[in-house]
């Protein structure tokens, strides 16, 4: 009851407080197109460029609830922040009695569950930890098919979910069988196996749906081939470079590779205490071991592109394990309460530093804050932003005729709910180099849709000139030029250019 009252205390804290700040236009109207199209019936991966499905049925589930704008969306991840926390606290409790500091638990992983619109990555890595602690304390059968389960379930949300999950599960099934606590026999075996047939039977299900396995095998070639992210290097803790930072940034910065070099401490750490574990203290360990499990294998999520969001996506199952690794090799208690601080401390200003509902509170923040509606919603935006929208929102609106098509590229897929359009094209986010082929579709589809208007923010991501949407997607650009021509309007930002199809 604790575990759960204070994990939906902090969800419902953190979504009347701030689920109103901030828009991104980007990755978190990615997911909101993706909603907005479940709910009219489109099939997430075969329809429209997504994620997995289950994070669109989730949220287009709520949405009957909440309703469609921005905000439902962010309820409906708010009630997954609150699953994800109450999973994290339920392993939490296993080493404390303390209903403060299950509180200061609950206070440390909910600070990290950023971007709001990658909750799902932090819901089902805490619950890969509570799956793994039941599954060490008690390797029955039952909790064998509960673990495939529950990894064919995580592959339904983001097939890099399975993958973590499978590898992380199956890890702790050879330690039970090298320790003796579990024998890989047959009915072990088909437990697992068929818990992970019936976890994933939605995306099975959904295989039988017209074109969505061809489409789902397309887009895991397409991970294969082009990548998940955009790479980004590890921040390694010898190539910090302070040169021009000081006070708070410069603690920021500090607390923030601290964050970054923790999994290279911990996890070795936690790896050699499992491996050496009697099996007669594994279940009394299961926190701690789990969560070694599980984080290893997430830590892949957080290096690929590394930098402090997608380390946020991956590092849950690192802070259960330092919350819970004193108790679990019987640290004293100022060792206990040491670790405790520091994690607290470092959350606290990393917090202060990037999370974008706290950066107003930080040292010296100047952040003024201006309403703006987003599709029938009120938001409280940065007034840079807000100012920014107005003027897009103005130009393009006062040239777009009643139903005529847009067009939006390479990655503002927010302005299609904006404009009440619907994206002409499958892909809705253009940020890797596409081949002839896919461009060819990309114009086929334009002209079949009767594409009257386009609007092209042309900037570098990453600082890298390549991804220009000029460069990446050279072809369709070519095309645009070559068919459209483009509005002047004193009101647009200077990397965005409007487009109107030529008089035939």
């Amino acid at each position: 009851m604790a575990a759960a009252g204070l994990a939906v205390a902090a969800a419902a804290a953190l979504y009347f407080a701030f689920g109103d700040l901030n828009f991104n236009l980007g990755d978190e109207a990615f997911l909101w197109y993706g909603v907005i199209r479940t709910r009219a019936g489109e099939v997430a991966v075969r329809d429209f460029q997504s994620y997995e499905p289950g994070r669109y049925y989730w949220s287009a589930a709520w949405s009957l609830l909440f309703g469609q704008g921005i905000l439902a969306l962010r309820a409906s991840l708010a009630v997954a922040r609150a699953l994800g926390l109450f999973f994290g606290l339920l392993v939490c409790r296993r080493v404390t009695h303390s209903l403060a500091m299950l509180g200061f638990c609950a206070a440390v992983l909910a600070a990290w569950t950023i971007p709001d619109h990658k909750i799902f990555e932090a819901a089902i890595s805490l619950a890969a930890v509570w799956v793994g602690v039941r599954l060490l304390e008690a390797p029955s059968a039952q909790r064998l098919f509960e673990a495939g389960a529950f990894t064919g379930l995580a592959a339904w949300f983001g097939r890099n979910h399975g993958l973590y999950c499978g590898l992380a599960l199956t890890s702790m099934l050879l330690l039970l069988r090298v320790s003796g606590r579990l024998r890989l026999d047959r009915r072990a075996v088909v437990s697992f196996v068929i818990g992970g047939v019936a976890g994933s039977a939605p995306l099975w299900a959904m295989s039988l749906l017209p074109g969505f396995a061809t489409a789902l095998w397309g887009s895991i070639v397409f991970n294969l081939t082009q990548g998940v992210n955009l790479p980004l290097p590890y921040p390694w803790p010898w190539s910090i470079d302070l040169q021009g930072k000081q006070g708070f940034d410069l603690l920021a910065e500090i607390c923030t590779r601290g964050m970054f070099a923790l999994p290279l401490l911990l996890y070795p750490a936690g790896l050699l205490v499992a491996l050496r574990t009697p099996p007669e203290r594994q279940a009394e360990r299961a926190p701690m071991i789990a969560a070694t499990f599980v984080g290893v294998f997430y830590l892949h999520h957080a290096s690929v592109r590394a930098d402090i969001w997608h380390l946020a996506q991956a590092i849950h199952p690192l802070l259960i394990l330092a919350l819970v690794m004193p108790a679990c090799v019987s640290a004293r208690p100022p060792v206990k309460w040491a670790t405790a601080s520091m994690l607290g401390a470092a959350t606290f200003v990393v917090a202060l530093g990037v999370n974008p509902s706290f950066v107003q509170f930080r040292p010296g923040a100047r952040v003024e804050l201006a309403a703006h509606e987003i599709a029938g919603d009120r938001l409280r935006l940065p007034s840079v932003q807000a100012a920014e929208l107005t003027n897009v929102e103005a130009a393009v609106g006062s040239h777009l005729g009643a139903g005529e098509p847009l067009f939006v590229a390479p990655s503002r897929p927010g302005f299609y709910p904006i404009f009440g359009r619907t994206s002409p094209d499958y892909w809705i986010y253009f940020l890797w180099p596409a081949t002839d082929t896919v461009q060819h579709q990309t114009i086929d589809r334009l002209e079949q849709a009767g594409v009257v208007w386009a609007l092209i923010i042309d900037e570098a991501v990453d600082g890298n000139d390549a991804l220009r949407f000029r460069n990446s997607n050279s072809k369709v650009w070519e095309y645009l030029m070559r068919s459209f021509a483009v509005v002047d309007d004193p009101r647009l930002p200077p990397a965005y250019t409007l487009l109107r199809r030529r008089a035939p």
